[in-house]
C-alpha cells in the first residue's frame, strides 16, 4: 500500500482515464483490506492517497476520489451496524466541507449524523453550509432534509418557513426561482389560500421577466386560484411582454 500513493503521482498527468482506473483499483484493494483486516484498515489506506495530495484539489478526479472514500466509509452503515464511527462522520465532515456544492457529499453526511440521532447537529451544520455557499441548491436541499430525512420536530412549518425566507434574503435574481418554487408546493400542501396567494404574488414581482417561473407557477396554483385570477395573472403575463403563445397572425412566414 505504500506504493499507491507514488503511483498516483507518476500518473498524475494522464489520461484522466488512467487515473480513474487507478482510483478504481484503490477502491478495490481497500476492500481487500476490509475483509482480511478490517475496516480501519482500509481508511488508513484512503488517508495516505488523501494526505499525499497526488491529485489536484477541486478537480474531478479529486470529488472522484473523495467519493470513492465516502463509499468506502459507510460499509457500517450499510451493514447497519447499531453505533455510527466517530472516524466515519470526521470523513463525512471533511468532504462536505471540502466540497459543499456537491449534493452527494452532503447527503452522505446527514445520513451519517442522523443515524447517530443527533438532529441538532444536522441543522447545524446545514445553516453553516448554507450560511457559507449562499447556493439555492444547499437551501433546497436543507427543506428537503427537515421534511423528508430528520424526525419530525416541533413548529416544522415554522422551521421551513424561515429557512426559505432566508434563503430568498441572500439569494438574488433568477437563482431565486428554485426556492419561490419549493415556497409555492409547499404552502400549497399545507398553508392556507391566503399565505399561498400572497407568497405567489410576492413571487410574481420579484421574478416577474421569467416566464419559467410563472408558467411553473400556473401548475403549482391550478387548483388553488379560482379561473378569474388565473385570468388576472395571465394579463399581467401579457402587461409584461410574457406570453403563454405566440397568435398565429403575429408570426412571420
Amino acid at each position: 500500500d505504500k506504493a499507491l500513493a507514488p503511483l498516483l503521482q507518476s500518473h498524475a498527468g494522464d489520461e484522466a482515464a488512467n487515473l480513474y482506473m487507478l482510483l478504481e483499483y484503490l477502491m478495490c484493494y481497500a476492500m481487500l483490506l476490509y475483509l482480511t483486516k478490517g475496516w480501519v484498515e482500509g481508511v488508513h489506506l484512503f488517508e495516505q492517497v488523501v494526505k499525499a495530495d497526488t491529485i489536484a484539489a477541486g478537480t474531478t478526479e479529486h470529488q472522484y476520489l473523495w467519493l470513492l472514500y465516502l463509499k468506502y466509509a459507510h460499509i457500517p452503515l450499510r451493514l447497519q451496524q447499531r453505533t455510527v464511527p466517530q472516524r466515519l462522520l470526521s470523513i463525512t465532515r471533511r468532504a462536505a466541507v471540502l466540497y459543499p456544492f456537491h449534493p452527494q457529499f452532503v447527503a452522505l453526511h446527514v445520513k451519517a449524523e442522523v443515524r447517530t440521532g443527533m438532529a441538532y447537529r444536522c441543522r447545524q451544520f446545514l445553516a453553516r453550509v448554507c450560511e457559507s455557499t449562499k447556493s439555492p441548491l444547499v437551501y433546497l436541499y436543507s427543506v428537503l432534509t427537515e421534511l423528508h430525512v430528520l424526525p419530525p420536530s416541533p413548529g416544522l412549518r415554522s422551521k421551513v418557513r424561515n429557512l426559505l425566507e432566508r434563503g430568498l434574503a441572500i439569494i438574488k435574481d433568477q437563482q431565486q426561482v428554485i426556492l419561490w418554487l419549493m415556497y409555492l408546493r409547499i404552502e400549497a400542501g399545507c398553508g392556507t389560500p391566503d399565505t399561498f396567494k400572497s407568497i405567489l404574488y410576492r413571487a410574481m414581482d420579484t421574478c416577474s421577466s421569467i416566464k419559467s417561473m410563472w408558467l411553473s407557477a400556473f401548475r403549482v396554483n391550478a387548483q388553488q386560484t379560482p379561473a378569474e385570477e388565473l385570468h388576472e395573472l395571465i394579463n399581467l403575463m401579457t402587461e409584461k411582454d410574457i406570453r403563454l403563445r405566440t397568435f398565429v397572425e403575429e408570426t412571420k412566414v
